[in-house]
């Protein structure tokens, strides 16, 4: 796959940002990956744009996005194509523009015969569960119609993204890849009644994805599931254990657990201070957002772009006023504080 420089380095920037914003990223699975067939990257969205980015910039080789298409504007449109971002329209968009998505599917399905992927979500929008919601029938559709006259055999991929904490930096984030599904395979059913089809390759795919997830299914104790399983004292634990611990039944009798102790005020406010620049601009641009889903994305989006520049400030004024050493080393206490706020947030 041909791809341009611009997504070469910002796949490389930001997979170097993202293992410095999560604690720890796990993936399993790797070997599901198919190597001689094209694919599509199938995907529980919890995150907003931190979804994407954490299988963009992790992902082993160049893919697709299909995104929503009011993302797409006079002054995003030419970079988001160099991403290999195409538009997808929903009902929220108006009923006129769902036409449009023929031509896009025509699009994905000339990558398809290239060889190339392309990643979507099927639930259709995002969502704070930790469990997968009703998936929409689009990536189905894409499926089946892409691989009705194609010559390659077109697969789906599965995947789990599993956050301990949507919200909070320096927490753990697992990522799982399923057993791949064989699009041809309901060709003949398609055939005959392609909406049945849509239906029960949307209710397989449903299935495997929920393989791949932590916790995947909505429960009477799912809050105490999330409380339990998902808790700071299990990120060492691996994926398959944390699917035990989440196996469980907890409504009868609710486990005891650890609650996050509550760190002091004071201790917080220290560790904040030498950044309070970053934290101020983070607490307004959060307030532009009703959305709660947006707030790691742009967690991540505004401490990447503003804590260089803070501490860039911060060694400038070291350096004029007192000395290149002592620049180095209110550089240095303002990153190191950064962490030990993130450890108080998630402790």
């Amino acid at each position: 796959m041909k791809t341009t420089r611009f997504y070469r380095a910002v796949k490389w920037l930001m997979s170097k940002a993202l293992h410095v914003y999560f604690s720890r990223i796990t993936i399993d699975g790797v070997e599901n990956i198919p190597t001689d067939k094209p694919f599509i990257l199938a995907a529980n969205h919890q995150n907003a744009l931190l979804d994407p980015l954490l299988i963009g910039a992790l992902f082993p080789k160049p893919i697709h996005f299909l995104t929503r298409s009011d993302v797409f504007t006079s002054r995003t449109k030419k970079w988001l194509e160099k991403l290999n971002m195409m538009p997808i329209y929903r009902m929220k968009n108006g009923i006129g523009n769902l036409e449009k998505n023929e031509a896009i599917f025509l699009k994905c399905k000339s990558l398809f015969d290239a060889g190339e992927s392309v990643m979507i979500f099927p639930e259709g929008n995002h969502g704070e569960p930790h469990y997968l919601r009703p998936l929409s029938k689009g990536t189905a559709r894409l499926a089946l119609d892409s691989q009705s006259g194609m010559d390659k055999e077109l697969l789906i991929l599965p995947i789990g993204i599993n956050y301990f904490e949507q919200k909070t930096p320096r927490t753990r984030v697992s990522i799982v890849y399923g057993k791949p599904i064989e699009v041809g395979r309901y060709l003949s059913e398609y055939e005959k009644d392609s909406q049945t089809a849509y239906k029960t390759l949307k209710e397989e795919l449903g299935v495997e994805m929920k393989k791949c997830m932590i916790i995947p299914e909505n429960s009477d104790d799912y809050h105490w599931k999330v409380k339990k399983v998902l808790h700071s004292k299990n990120e060492g634990l691996s994926f398959k254990k944390l699917r035990e611990l989440a196996a469980k039944d907890y409504s009868q009798s609710p486990p005891e657990f650890i609650d996050k102790p509550k760190s002091g005020k004071f201790a917080t406010l220290m560790a904040m201070f030498p950044n309070w620049g970053p934290y101020w601009l983070l607490s307004h641009v959060l307030k532009k957002f009703e959305d709660r889903v947006f707030y790691g994305t742009m967690k991540f989006v505004v401490m990447l772009i503003a804590m260089p520049i803070w501490w860039i400030l911060g060694f400038t004024f070291g350096w004029i006023f007192f000395g290149f050493w002592e620049g180095v080393v209110l550089a240095f206490i303002s990153a190191v504080c950064l962490f030990i706020k993130a450890e108080l947030d998630k402790n």
